[in-house]
């Protein structure tokens, strides 16, 4: 069973995105889930969380997904910056620069997603969890992500809130 958790509604501080360009699920999984549901991962059961990105149909073209992760106390802990292309023709060895990235980036081709979307398109962007100051610093509680289109452009879903735990 696919589980995820998915943030696009309001909670407290975090406020739902003014038209939303995606909804945003994250999850265990490499795959799009179909559902979600209120989630929290253990160090000991995962070794990357997944930021699954859903688009509309109305959305296409090249892209790029900004996906700003925070600690649970509210510190930058990453920023990654994936160039993708919601277009139906495109080489999937297609690169694009980036600014701030030395070189250019493979640009990765949105797949069809049309669970509870019609006509949508999926993009995941991985956070490395297993060895990484995650675990090496106990930063465990309620993390966010931020993710937005073309450099905050347009944001897409406000912050989605997940929680990482030591449980076994």
């Amino acid at each position: 069973m696919r589980i995820a958790f998915l943030v696009t509604l309001t909670l407290g501080l975090y406020t739902m995105a003014q038209n939303p360009c995606a909804s945003v699920f994250v999850s265990h999984s490499a795959e799009a889930p179909i559902r979600a549901a209120s989630q929290s991962f253990s160090i000991m059961d995962v070794e990357n969380l997944y930021v699954h990105v859903i688009f509309s149909g109305d959305t296409e073209g090249e892209h790029i997904v900004n996906a700003k992760f925070f600690t649970p106390h509210g510190h930058l802990y990453q920023q990654i910056d994936i160039p993708i292309n919601l277009s139906e023709s495109f080489s999937p060895t297609s690169t694009r620069r980036v600014p701030g990235y030395p070189r250019p980036i493979k640009v990765q081709v949105a797949q069809s997603y049309r669970a509870a979307v019609p006509n949508g398109k999926s993009v995941s962007i991985v956070l490395p969890v297993a060895g990484t100051n995650i675990v090496d610093n106990a930063m465990y509680g309620f993390w966010s992500v931020d993710v937005d289109l073309d450099f905050g452009s347009r944001n897409c879903a406000g912050a989605v809130v997940f929680e990482v735990n030591s449980n076994e």
